[in-house]
């Protein structure tokens, strides 16, 4: 297992007594079908009933709205709390979560729902920010002699709670702005993670999402500036994919790098074309989202004169700690030897820092949602630590059909033209014969030659202008 340790967090340790034993652990329904997100088994009775008004009332597939209420906590709990497992681990609460499904899917409106949820809060950093623009202008605009005896305004600061466009520079920035965290919000990932490299052709921009992921700084060099360095940037990702683009996704050394191990999939099976139900959603169940949201909006972050944040640390109940240790060493572990020649072990692997992340969410989830408490309580119990266990389960299968999707045959051929195109050529065949059955089937020249570009895993070139199949 990985660590997130920072030695600035051990300041942040509450002192606290253990509470007794817990007797409230969640309650095991069994696994859904087709695997699919288990959020009435992770999720609050209020969320489940938003989860599934939204669905009946919108379309909006279950999965995806349950995703984007999970990121929607993590990015609200930021950088103001930790979780800390023994004397080593500290997880934080960064999710990097990525939604497939066909472009006829309803994958977009799921996550604009839920996100617009911060819009009247998005507001109002906008409008302290103008503010803090106009004041800074107005000092600008004066003289030497009439600024004498004023104090400078300070220099305006970029609030931001979701981000969607933005540059490489201005994400340091923002994230050195807003200490408690941002989220990445991304209707097509595809064309984002092309973007986050777009200044750096060796692939420099997704290796800043790798040390962001694992609690590292983030800094950008600048040719004319000096350099941007944002010791603890919080950073949640979640954005949606189109099946026929993971091949490429999984290519660029995206995949060798482990970017895309900690990206996590929910690709639903059989998605239904989605129907509108009668009447709206009860909007007491939106309401009561907000206000949770809201409540750990307000949990502040602590920062020293250097930039260094100090997290509230959580710790486990002694019940809890214990069911954390058999989970990982006598379930976790053995599945991982089980599929160590996997091609998702590597992202399996993962899963037992993405474990203590869901605990550190849903403990202050259910805080936010259910009690009524000033604080939550400093230790997470077994509720949090058996959900969270439910979710590793789901996002494991979930990383097995992404596999079985891009490295098997079934992956590889994206579309039911690339499959009539794969069956009716020869095992051998020239470039002449295999374009000849492509123009019979209405597939173009262009797209011929991209079939057949050997990093497709398709076809293997056995010389200038002669193929095999694989």
């Amino acid at each position: 297992m990985q660590t997130e340790i920072e030695n600035i967090f051990q300041k942040g340790l509450r002192k606290v007594e253990a509470p007794a034993a817990e007797t409230k652990p969640v309650k095991k329904t069994g696994r859904r079908p087709a695997n699919s997100f288990p959020y009435e088994e992770v999720f609050p009775a209020e969320i489940i009933a938003l989860i599934r008004e939204l669905n009946t009332v919108y379309g909006f597939p279950a999965d995806f709205t349950s995703a984007a209420i999970l990121v929607a906590f993590s990015v609200r709990i930021g950088n103001s709390y930790r979780l800390k497992f023994r004397d080593y681990f500290i997880a934080s609460a960064v999710l990097y979560i990525m939604l497939v499904a066909p472009s006829s899917a309803i994958k977009s409106p799921p996550l604009d729902f839920i996100f617009r949820l911060f819009e009247q809060r998005e507001r109002q950093l906008w409008e302290l920010s103008k503010k803090e623009m106009e004041e800074r202008e107005k000092w600008e605009g004066k003289t030497k002699t009439e600024r004498e005896g004023e104090a400078e305004p300070p220099k305006p600061k970029e609030r931001h709670i979701i981000l969607q466009d933005f540059t490489s520079e201005a994400l340091a920035v923002i994230c050195d702005q807003n200490k408690k965290g941002v989220c990445i919000h991304s209707d097509e990932l595809w064309s984002w993670l092309g973007n986050i490299n777009r200044y750096s052709p060796s692939g420099s921009g997704a290796t800043q999402y790798l040390s962001m992921w694992s609690g590292g700084k983030l800094k950008v060099i600048r040719r004319t500036k000096s350099p941007i360095i944002v010791e603890n940037p919080f950073v949640s990702i979640i954005g949606g994919v189109q099946n026929a683009v993971l091949g490429d996704l999984f290519g660029d050394r995206r995949g060798e790098n482990g970017f895309m191990d900690r990206m996590l999939p929910i690709m639903p099976e059989g998605l239904p074309v989605a129907r509108w139900g009668e009447g709206d959603v009860e909007p007491e169940l939106v309401e009561r989202l907000r206000s949770a949201l809201y409540r750990l909006l307000e949990t502040s972050v602590v920062e020293d004169e250097k930039g260094y944040i100090y997290p509230t640390m959580l710790q486990f109940t002694p019940e809890a700690d214990e069911r954390v240790m058999q989970w990982h060493n006598e379930e976790h572990c053995v599945k991982l030897e089980q599929e160590r020649d996997a091609t998702y072990a590597t992202a399996i692997a993962k899963l037992d820092i993405y474990a203590l992340r869901f605990m550190l969410i849903l403990h202050l989830l259910y805080w936010a949602v259910e009690e009524d408490t000033l604080e939550p309580q400093p230790y997470v119990g077994l509720r949090a630590v058996e959900a969270a266990i439910r979710l590793v389960d789901f996002f494991r299968e979930e990383h097995r059909k992404v596999h079985a999707f891009v490295y098997d045959c079934g992956g590889r051929l994206r579309n039911e033209l690339e499959k009539k195109v794969y069956e009716d050529l020869a095992d051998k065949f020239s470039s002449a014969e295999g374009l000849e059955v492509a123009l019979s089937h209405g597939m173009s020249e262009r797209g011929f030659y991209r079939f057949t570009a050997e990093e497709r895993g398709v076809f293997k070139r056995l010389k200038a202008g002669l193929y095999e199949k694989l």
